[in-house]
């Protein structure tokens, strides 16, 4: 495991139909403008019913480029991010998706997609922490033989 660099932490979970098979994603080393456009296009993702969604609430609904271009166009428009590699892969994905309808889900690599590709996960929520400086992997520490 690599160390984990300062700045905001972002912690995204997100299940799938009805509320199983939870997971946790975690992205690293963001600056305030990077999670509040995560978050903000993330909340598209919600479930239908849930009253902090935006727009239909597009989780576990079925997957579409169009769904996915008007949650990254909003999200990208109200809350720009300042990294210039979350810039360019957002843009990469909206031009892709223009040209090309075979053009991986931005989705995907944040809360993902089942039932065989056809539906999206849905965003249940995010926590996000504020590291000052960056932390250290000790986990070799604590894996020797005498530990165990």
């Amino acid at each position: 495991m690599a160390n984990i660099p300062p700045g905001y932490q972002l912690h995204i979970r997100s299940w799938e139909n009805d509320a199983d098979n939870c997971i946790t994603k975690i992205i690293s080393g963001l600056e305030e403008s990077d999670v509040k456009f995560y978050i903000y296009f993330l909340r598209h993702f919600h479930s239908r019913y849930s009253n902090l969604k935006i727009g239909e609430g597009f989780g576990n609904q079925e997957v579409s480029n169009d769904s996915e271009i008007t949650a990254l166009r909003q999200a990208y428009l109200i809350h720009p991010p300042s990294t210039p590699s979350l810039c360019a892969e957002i843009l990469f994905y909206l031009n892709g998706w223009t040209e090309n309808k075979d053009c991986p889900y931005f989705v995907d690599d944040l809360i993902g997609i089942w039932c065989e590709g056809a539906r999206y996960r849905v965003f249940g929520g995010a926590s996000v922490y504020y590291l000052r400086g960056e932390s250290w992997d000790v986990t070799e520490n604590f894996t020797a033989k005498e530990v165990i």
